[in-house]
């Protein structure tokens, strides 16, 4: 599904963030990026949904080479590839409702589908009674589900997850994961690069480790083993 071959990603025109990286993941796969700060993890992901180009190599989209594309091209398949920060990033002074529905009227959807499809997924993950409520008001696993619930009204194919529960306590860091597990279990790929050992350690998924950009360890299922 996702297709990285001897991908190079430089910046200011010499700081190697990843090199030669070579990988592939299948559709329907859960897998973890693990790696020490600025092992190139989140550059990665920001290679993968188009946020940046690479500097040398190949990346491929279900067959269909994404190396370059058109700004439209990009915000086509950001509709299939969705990202979700450990920051939240909703609008903090609009209603969980507003935050909901604002992807659906960029779609041009009608009030009716719109009001359909939020129910829809609030439902889905429990966030029905907070409808009404100001974004800035909710607890930070709350935010979360609110922007997992954001992205699938666009039906993703893929669900990047930056640090997801970065900013989360333990206990809502694993409703999160919980999550992102039933979604990945609805057919959805997920590629989630974490620093917490024990997220890695409880899924027993694919982890690929990554070092200095490039990748030391590639393992299915894999655990945290960096020092």
């Amino acid at each position: 599904m996702i297709v990285f071959k001897n991908v190079t990603k430089i910046f200011n025109g010499y700081l190697k963030a990843v090199d030669n990286l070579s990988f592939e993941i299948k559709s329907g796969e859960f897998v973890i990026l693990i790696g020490k700060s600025g092992a190139g993890k989140t550059t990665v992901l920001r290679l993968i949904n188009k946020e940046i180009d690479p500097t040398r190599g190949e990346i491929y989209y279900k067959n269909l080479k994404i190396t370059y594309l058109s700004s439209g091209k990009r915000r086509e398949l950001r509709r299939k590839i969705i990202t979700v920060f450990q920051d939240f990033k909703l609008l903090n002074k609009k209603t969980v409702y507003e935050n909901l529905s604002l992807p659906l009227e960029i779609l041009g959807k009608s009030k009716r589908e719109i009001e359909k499809e939020v129910l829809r997924v609030a439902e889905k993950f429990n966030l029905k009674e907070k409808l009404e409520q100001l974004a800035e008001t909710l607890s930070g696993g709350e935010k979360q589900k609110v922007v997992l619930a954001r992205g699938i009204l666009y039906n993703p194919e893929v669900i990047l997850a930056d640090e997801p529960t970065g900013n989360l306590d333990p206990l809502n860091s694993l409703e999160i994961i919980e999550t992102l597990k039933k979604l990945n279990n609805e057919g959805i790929t997920i590629v989630l690069a974490t620093h917490n050992r024990e997220v890695v350690n409880q899924l027993k998924t694919r982890v690929i480790t990554l070092e200095n950009g490039r990748i030391i360890k590639d393992e299915n299922p894999g655990s945290y083993t960096l020092i």
